[in-house]
């Protein structure tokens, strides 16, 4: 199954996932609204590295799983 939502959201599925695909974008914005922070039972199991897009900002896809 595929979480897309807010905050509130990824937290209310994370205790059910055992893996996740998390896409890390380098830039800097305005919010107010954060994915939770993994704790110590996640680990990456697969990192893209680090990649650039067509338009500009950097990005990173790793794969975590507990």
């Amino acid at each position: 199954m595929w979480v897309i939502g807010g905050g509130e959201i990824y937290r209310a599925a994370l205790p059910y996932a055992t893996t996740l695909a998390v896409t890390e974008v380098d830039v800097t914005v305005d919010g107010d609204t954060f994915a939770p922070v993994l704790d110590a039972g996640w680990q990456v199991v697969e990192d893209g590295g680090p990649q650039v897009s067509a338009s500009g900002p950097g990005y990173r896809i790793r794969r975590y799983a507990r």
